[in-house]
C-alpha cells in the first residue's frame, strides 16, 4: 500500500519525535488543511494509519511507528502438502 503524502509528514513527525498525539498531529505542518474540527480528520488519519499497520497505538490518542515492520500477517500462498488427500 502506497502511503498518502499526509501519512509520509506523519510518519517524518514521529521518526523524529518518537510519538504523536492527535493535539501534535494538528501543529504538523501540511498535515492539517481542514478549518474546522481538524481534531477529528487528524485522529482519523491516525486511525486509519493504525488500522493498517503503519502505526501502533501506544494508548488511547498517542501512536508510534511498529518496532516489528507491518502488524498484519502476510498472504503468501500455502506449500503444497503430498499427505493431504485431493478433492477429484
Amino acid at each position: 500500500m502506497k502511503s498518502t503524502h499526509k501519512q509520509r509528514l506523519i510518519v517524518d513527525y514521529i521518526r523524529e519525535h518518537g510519538t504523536i498525539t492527535v493535539e501534535q498531529c494538528q501543529s504538523v505542518p501540511g498535515v492539517n488543511t481542514y478549518y474546522c474540527n481538524g481534531a477529528k480528520h487528524c485522529g482519523n488519519l491516525l486511525r486509519t494509519m493504525h488500522k493498517s499497520g503503519l502505526l501502533e497505538r501506544l494508548k488511547k490518542g498517542t501512536y508510534q511507528i511498529p518496532t516489528a515492520g507491518r502488524l498484519r500477517p502476510t498472504t503468501k500462498a500455502r506449500p503444497f502438502d503430498a499427505k493431504q488427500q485431493s478433492l477429484f
